[in-house]
């Protein structure tokens, strides 16, 4: 019987519920972000279901079915309309903070000059106004390439509202940012991420190194030992992934809200090689010693925010999650966040862990918002699914991992999937 969820020690006071959490977290996003005439893209696009299950116009959209519980994919192809055209690429270095950005940007394609370069749709090295509109297919290519439809480096951007969908960055030695790199600071508004990817020709650099010391070539070295072993490899020898943040890579701060009842997701987005490794993955937190990036998560008048990908990063970054108090608004983690330094849950906040949502951190705490809206004062929760395993052998449930201090005081509630898992609870 599990009767409560110890983190390094500390036994926190648990809740049992019992719901439906697939039909909660996709319904509302087929909704809004998919159907026809309900999307902030509906107007430009048009999708079409295909037999297809690849390719760079071809999106799995999910239906839900609330029987069996299940996901069953559907593929779609996704076509711009006729008569929709695409804004040109962008490349601002002056201060037209005045002038509010709208439109598509989709198709673009552009080829980095090497690094301090990126943005097939925007590259900005000044300051601009707030950007509503959706970013599809747009692609960043070269040696090293960024941003495959926003390269944000030293310059200021409002807000963000809209959609970036299938956006790229493929380098023959490194890439970062599926759809964004950035190296300042950003803030998305109910914005969508799916499909959007990194993907290089070669290996990490210390995976070469590693080559000539134990005396293998590549194909040698995969056949002895796991890519995940050998990505920890690199990191230990001071070197990164050569494929970073599927959908965003950001090295100084970062901050994603929902509100108003919207919805940012991200799905789908992943890096890869040329050799076959491949890896879900929404968002690389890059940094140094001296300048540790940020990724701050806003969920407040019912909006939510929901990761069917993995966070990874340098092992410094800080995340922190604010909330409203109300349960409604909400954060969830249907994968694994890792490389955290410091994970702080602000009073009224809600984390939501899927069954395979894994937070590892050094440091876990809670903190008062101090006047950073949105505003509230109860304990942070933590809501924990959990499923009774078909051989009753155990459970499957999301989980959080320490490695230093927590610190503070959590409300926890156990979210079992099933009847059955409910009764073996109590």
């Amino acid at each position: 019987m599990i009767k409560g969820f110890k983190f390094s020690g500390l036994l926190l006071a648990t809740t049992f519920l019992s719901t439906s959490a697939l039909a909660a977290e996709y319904e509302p996003t087929l909704d809004k972000l998919y159907a026809e005439g309900k999307s902030p893209i509906a107007s430009a696009f048009t999708l079409t279901e295909t037999t297809e299950t690849t390719g760079d116009d071809v999106y799995n959209i999910p239906d839900y079915d609330e029987t069996s519980q299940t996901l069953t994919n559907h593929y779609y192809k996704l076509k711009i309309k006729d008569g929709v055209t695409s804004q040109t690429r962008l490349e601002n270095t002056a201060d037209i903070s005045a002038n509010d950005l709208t439109g598509y940007w989709f198709d673009l394609s552009y080829e980095s000059l090497g690094w301090g370069d990126g943005g097939a749709a925007i590259k900005n090295t000044g300051i601009i106004g707030n950007i509503y509109g959706d970013f599809i297919g747009n692609s960043a290519t070269g040696n090293y390439s960024a941003g495959g439809a926003i390269y944000n480096y030293g310059g200021t951007i409002g807000n963000i509202y809209g959609d970036f969908i299938g956006n790229s960055a493929t380098g023959n030695s490194s890439g970062a940012g599926g759809a964004i790199f950035n190296r300042d600071t950003l803030t998305l508004v109910n914005s969508n991420f799916k499909d959007n990817y990194v993907k290089v020709g070669q290996y990490v650099t210390a995976f070469i190194i590693m080559c000539k010391e134990y005396g293998l070539d590549k194909d040698d070295l995969l056949a002895v030992y796991s890519y995940d072993w050998l990505e920890q490899e690199a990191r230990a020898r001071g070197s990164s992934p050569s494929a970073s943040g599927g959908a965003i890579y950001n090295n100084k701060i970062l901050n994603i809200k929902a509100q108003d009842g919207g919805m940012s997701l991200f799905s789908g987005n992943y890096v890869a090689d040329e050799q076959g490794y491949k890896n879900e993955q929404a968002i690389y937190m890059g940094g140094t010693p001296t300048n540790t990036s940020t990724l701050n998560l806003y969920a407040k008048t019912k909006g939510s925010i929901v990761f069917d990908d993995k966070i990874d990063g340098d092992g410094r970054y800080a995340l922190n999650i604010y909330g409203d108090g109300d349960e409604e608004s909400f954060v969830k983690f249907n994968n694994e966040v890792s490389g955290a330094g410091t994970v702080t849950l602000y009073n009224g906040s809600v984390t939501h862990l899927g069954l395979n949502g894994k937070i590892s951190t050094r440091n876990l705490r809670t903190g008062d918002s101090n006047g950073v809206e949105p505003f509230a004062s109860n304990n942070p929760i933590l809501k924990v699914d959990v499923k009774l395993k078909d051989d009753k052998s155990g459970y499957d449930a999301g989980s959080i991992n320490v490695s230093n201090d927590i610190e503070g005081d959590y409300s926890v509630i156990v979210n079992a999937l099933t009847p059955e898992t409910l009764q073996d609870l109590d």
